[in-house]
């Protein structure tokens, strides 16, 4: 059945593809703000149902890394010694990236959301720790805006000066 074998059940590691009817409500940043973030984040563990990583759904997986990184949230993964050699690469990349920004930040209180674009294609969010402050700024274009890499993010840490900017893996739109 999907939940066999026990090392790799189907329903965790089949490919999926979210149908539009849920694309749009559920994973398109323009439709998207963070009150869940903002109410609660220094109680979130994830934000993805167990049996859905951040993987699952190929069409959505680069938009769901990127929302990940806008938001401070953290990944999740399935993996098990058959699938690690496939999904090794972009899962270590990303959590190079995401990792580091939450050790330091991830208790941090989301203070600010902006749309910095007409069509909310470019968002940045604002965590804020007693003087100092983390801004991430997401493009989900697959085209350059505002001299940002397309399907990109990038981090300003305040407190060190130093700024990280990462570009997602083939767009899958």
């Amino acid at each position: 059945g999907k939940y066999w074998p026990p090392d790799a059940p189907a329903q965790s590691f089949a490919p999926a593809v979210a149908p539009a009817s849920v694309i749009h409500p559920f994973f398109d940043p323009c439709v998207r703000i963070p009150l869940y973030r903002a109410a609660v984040g220094d109680e979130i563990v994830t934000t993805h149902h167990w049996s859905m990583d951040s993987l699952k759904l190929a069409n959505v997986a680069q938009t769901r890394e990127l929302l990940e990184l806008l938001y401070l949230v953290p990944p999740m993964y399935h993996v098990s010694r058959a699938t690690w050699p496939k999904r090794e690469a972009r899962i270590v990349r990303h959590c190079g990236f995401w990792s580091p920004l939450h050790r330091k930040w991830g208790g941090a209180a989301l203070t600010e959301f902006d749309c910095l674009t007409y069509d909310r294609m470019v968002q940045r969010t604002r965590f804020r720790r007693g003087g100092d402050a983390l801004t991430l700024t997401v493009n989900f274009d697959d085209s350059e805006r505002i001299g940002l890499p397309p399907c990109s993010a990038t981090a300003l840490d305040s407190a060190s000066g130093e700024s990280w900017t990462y570009v997602t893996s083939a767009p899958e739109r």
